[in-house]
């Protein structure tokens, strides 16, 4: 069976602030998810699972267990099964800059930009942006 990758990208329409889960308290709360190599911010891969989870719990349990896996098989005996998707982690594409000639502008690096790129071409998805 082929594998099929599907890219989405969230834009958080409020603040985020997810959280590292670390009891390690710096000057904020709680210190944000970072990716280990670059540093950037990040929405780590079972977090975002975890709220998309949540997110669909109300359209029955046969549809979650399906996407995320599930503690019971069809008979409801308890087993761990895996969901039949695989998520990855949410990274950075830009990040609002405020301006003054409008309230602000989203920027972004060539390096978040390669790291996409090189991201896409592990998933045999480069074709279809024209890379």
């Amino acid at each position: 069976m082929a594998k099929k990758a599907e890219l989405y990208i969230i834009r958080a329409i409020t603040n985020m602030h997810v959280g590292s889960g670390d009891s390690t308290y710096g000057i904020i709360d709680n210190q944000v998810q970072r990716d280990v190599v670059t540093g950037f911010p990040t929405i780590n891969a079972s977090s975002l699972k975890g709220a998309l989870r949540e997110h669909f719990k109300d359209k029955g349990d046969k549809f979650v267990n399906d996407i995320f896996g599930g503690e019971t098989d069809e008979s409801g005996n308890k087993i761990t099964k895996p969901g039949r998707y695989v998520f990855f982690p949410g990274n950075l594409l830009s990040i609002p800059v405020r301006s003054n000639k409008k309230p602000y502008f989203m920027a972004t690096c060539p390096l978040i930009i390669k790291e996409f790129l090189e991201f896409l071409k592990n998933l045999n998805c480069s074709e279809e942006l024209g890379a």
